[in-house]
């Protein structure tokens, strides 16, 4: 029997994305922590933030004349997004939030520094990813099982403020926000692996 103890999930501590529609990994081959075949990670997450799941949802009443109460609510609009705030401050991760921009890569050569040119843009250029994190719970073995979430298709933001200052790292918080993928018909995807294999120990 699964006690209440057994449902508590910690982390997660790690984000991905990858290309819209990528699949989760498998969750009997790739254990909790490891890499996941064809996603990049993002990078460490600030101490305390982790990753907030954000989802509301816009409700119409149906009201019938002379009945006070609603007869029904409908949504009219949804949201689901993943929200966290990362602590590697690079090119890459700036390309997320500002994604109508130019980056090139010069590699060191004698007399010459390796450096990233970053140059943003004033467009409308938002390319959309699928955005996966992991968590994970203990099994009955006290093995870490994982527990995974992926917005099929999402677009990625800037969250907030970065600051610049003595005593503070410079993070980039960044928020995920779904959009409909038209190849799934789907929003979101949780993999919430309750048990071990009948031969893990």
């Amino acid at each position: 029997m699964t006690t209440r103890v057994d449902n508590i999930l910690i982390g997660p501590g790690k984000v991905w994305r990858a290309d819209p529609n990528t699949a989760l990994p498998d969750e009997t081959s790739v254990n909790y922590g490891a890499d996941w075949p064809g996603w990049t990670q993002l990078g460490l997450l600030m101490t305390g933030s982790g990753v907030q799941l954000r989802h509301s949802s816009t409700m119409y009443d149906v009201k019938a004349d002379g009945i006070l109460l609603p007869l029904k609510r409908v949504p009219t609009s949804r949201e689901v997004a993943f929200a966290f705030t990362l602590l590697e401050y690079t090119p890459a991760n700036l390309q997320l939030v500002f994604p109508d921009n130019a980056l090139t890569e010069t590699a060191a050569a004698n007399g010459q520094r390796a450096f990233a040119d970053l140059k943003v843009g004033s467009g409308q250029h938002n390319p959309s990813f699928c955005i996966g994190i992991e968590a994970f719970r203990q099994d009955s073995n006290g093995k870490k099982q994982p527990v995974r979430w992926r917005l099929y298709e999402a677009s990625v933001e800037p969250d907030g403020e970065t600051p610049f200052q003595q005593g503070a790292a410079s993070m980039l918080p960044i928020v995920c926000h779904a959009l409909h993928n038209d190849d799934e018909g789907q929003v979101a995807q949780l993999i919430y692996v309750s048990a071990p294999a009948s031969d893990e120990s």
